[in-house]
């Protein structure tokens, strides 16, 4: 039963924890499970308290079906449809059969999936997955956070709210301190300009933590500030190589004549304008690299993540 089960999930492309096996198929949260001496699916829905034409109409298909489809038990609630098979091989054919079955009956008669929050009952804009008396339900972000909250006895929840314009001072100081990587090995003769990926990482870590909202202009603060970040780390870079020279040909000078120097050169030379130019451009494009990484950690540790609530 176990060996059809997970060919079953692979034939689904769905994922495994524990005993469970779930994902989501046409826009429904889907659980199986292969235990208590049965084989059991668990859908999650959302439907109103007021809906009960529609959950008529899912008790008469099952109860038509019952019999031709071995189920032994079935709970239908305003969050979940519950089925229990018996458990031979035989009887889990006929739960993959009456899984497609079931999934266009939900479909043809609008019954909303893990589009909709099964706590608040809005459309979901980030899907998270909790687990409520060991079933798995959709729902948004925000309110797994409260369910979490709640879970861990937390009297009074709340879910942070989140700013802009702190958004981009955090952003500022993000970028700013991830040019320190790219400015120490300069001092130390490395030539390094793809450290300058710790700029981005550190930009979209500082608009995060400091509470930045998600919207159109973070798009483009982040790699505004990464590319103004980018200048000066390159300008010091330039600098510490220049240094470098001199300290080999055993000058005496202060660092600021070594600033001095490399700006007066810069501004006269365009050869070494456009070298300057194509260096911020490289550490600006591993700054950019720098904000993807942390933004795909970011999705795969949190929005995709499994929430489990006791």
């Amino acid at each position: 039963m176990k060996y059809r089960l997970k060919r079953f999930m692979k034939e689904l492309s769905f994922n495994r924890q524990d005993e469970l096996v779930f994902g989501v198929y046409d826009g429904y949260l889907v659980t199986i499970a292969d235990q208590d001496g049965g084989a059991s699916i668990c859908i999650d829905i959302s439907l109103s308290d007021t809906a009960d034409i529609d959950r008529e109409k899912i008790r008469s298909f099952i109860e038509a079906n019952a019999r031709q489809y071995s189920i032994r038990r079935a709970e239908v609630k305003n969050t979940e449809v519950y089925l229990l098979f018996e458990s031979s091989l035989s009887a889990f054919a006929k739960l993959r059969d009456f899984f497609y079955l079931f999934i266009r009956l939900l479909t043809s008669i609008s019954i909303p999936g893990a589009a909709v929050c099964t706590n608040c009952g809005q459309p979901i804009t980030a899907l998270s997955i909790i687990s409520i008396n060991g079933r798995l339900h959709s729902c948004d972000r925000e309110c797994a956070k409260y369910l979490l909250g709640t879970a861990r006895n937390d009297k009074n929840p709340t879910v942070r709210k989140v700013y802009f314009a702190a958004g981009f001072v955090g952003a500022l100081f993000g970028a700013v301190f991830g040019t320190v990587p790219l400015v120490i090995l300069s001092r130390i003769g490395i030539s390094a300009l793809w450290s300058g990926i710790a700029i981005g990482l550190f930009a979209k870590g500082g608009y995060e933590f400091f509470g930045g909202k998600r919207c159109v202009a973070k798009a483009v603060a982040l790699p505004l500030l990464s590319l103004l970040a980018a200048v000066p780390a390159v300008f010091l870079y330039y600098c510490y190589t220049l240094s470098s020279m001199w300290l080999s040909r055993n000058y005496i000078f202060q660092f600021r004549e070594v600033i001095q120097e490399v700006f007066e050169t810069v501004k006269t030379t365009p050869s070494l304008q456009r070298s300057m130019v194509t260096s911020t451009l490289i550490a600006f494009a591993f700054a950019v690299i720098g904000i993807l990484v942390f933004a795909r950690l970011k999705k795969s540790g949190a929005e995709h993540s499994v929430y489990i609530v006791s």
